[in-house]
């Protein structure tokens, strides 16, 4: 039997680890456009790639370091304190899941405003260059978060069975 905590935690591991790969690519992206071009557009490219990757950089790095200690929290608190589980768990996953509503929002509106500038900005523009960074970095945070959600989503169902 598939131990439900220890899959959960392992899968968000797994999804830390390729937001940290998302945000190395970026990184490396961004610092090339920054060293390799003088156009306006590719700098500001650059400039979004990098502040996007800093982020998932962030982000990825706290999850990853974080989960073994959640892992182990929850998994003793089953065996130990379940009532820990009712009290402290539930409501901290119950408000994981409102927060992807909220990143989800963010990150549709990021997306909006890439397209705009990507599509409406003066071409070989700064601006031009911000929104064609803005885009795919938008569009891999919507799908990881997207999974993140749905292991959430289900990590918290098992949770309200106990």
């Amino acid at each position: 039997m598939i131990d439900p905590v220890a899959h959960y935690f392992g899968a968000e591991r797994a999804g830390a680890l390729l937001l940290l790969a998302i945000g190395l690519v970026a990184m490396e992206a961004s610092m090339t456009f920054w060293r390799k071009s003088r156009l306006p557009q590719a700098k500001g490219a650059a400039a979004t790639l990098a502040l996007v990757a800093a982020l998932q950089l962030s982000v990825g790095t706290i999850v990853f370091v974080r989960s073994p200690a959640d892992q182990q929290r929850v998994s003793l608190a089953i065996q130990h304190n379940r009532l820990h589980i009712e009290r402290h768990e539930i409501p901290r996953m119950q408000q994981v899941m409102h927060h992807f509503e909220l990143y989800r929002g963010i990150e549709i509106g990021v997306l909006v405003v890439g397209l705009l500038l990507a599509v409406f900005a003066r071409r070989g523009s700064f601006a031009r260059g911000a929104g064609m960074g803005l885009v795919p970095q938008s569009v891999a945070m919507l799908g990881l978060d997207a999974l993140a959600e749905q292991r959430g989503a289900a990590y918290l169902a098992w949770l309200q069975t106990l």
